[in-house]
């Protein structure tokens, strides 16, 4: 990528995230705020964003694709899913910018499709091992936990103290998670 665009764009990113502190919602921010706070022109934001949201995109993908290369390069098994979860908890709470964009973007569909796909990509399909379950149906669990996952994430962080998120995220494994996977796997 050449030097310019970079510069440009870090200095968008930095930026947006500056306004996503100062204020309770990212639709509050506009592009004239963004791009005087960045020192960039109107027209170079727009030549590499679409709109205000496609920063805040792109925020989300590269915290995303870095908490993805943390938790795992191999694919887990689905009883790991608590794996998946406690990693991605740590990542957000030592990153107080990625904390910032959980806290600030879980009510955005794109945040929501962005980590349900990173857990779905981290867990096997084939790891549900269940005979009575045909394919259709184990891919229906595995979105379903994912999704679960992703809801659990964001409103521990969203709405916990981080010493406590661990405790209660104990309380989730053990009644929620574990036995819900128990089930999945049986062959009874």
């Amino acid at each position: 990528m050449d030097r310019r665009i970079a510069k440009t764009k870090k200095a968008v990113k930095e930026a947006y995230l500056q306004l996503l502190r100062e204020k309770s919602d990212y639709r509050q921010i506009s592009v004239k705020e963004l791009v005087d706070r960045a020192d960039v022109n109107r027209s170079t934001f727009y030549l590499h964003y679409y709109d205000i949201d496609a920063v805040f995109e792109q925020l989300i993908d590269e915290m995303f694709a870095e908490i993805g290369k943390k938790i795992s390069e191999a694919q887990l098994n689905v009883e790991e899913i608590e794996k998946v979860i406690r990693q991605m908890t740590i990542q957000i709470e030592e990153n107080r910018d990625y904390s910032l964009i959980v806290s600030r973007g879980n009510e955005l569909p794109y945040f929501s499709k962005k980590m349900a796909e990173m857990i779905k990509n981290k867990i096997s399909v084939a790891s549900i091992r269940n005979p009575h379950l045909n394919e259709e149906e184990k891919r229906f669990l595995l979105d379903i936990l994912s999704k679960m996952t992703c809801d659990i994430t964001s409103y521990l962080i969203k709405n916990y103290e981080e010493n406590k998120i661990s405790a209660y995220f104990e309380l989730i494994r053990e009644y929620v998670f574990d036995p819900a996977i128990r089930k999945i796997l049986s062959d009874h």
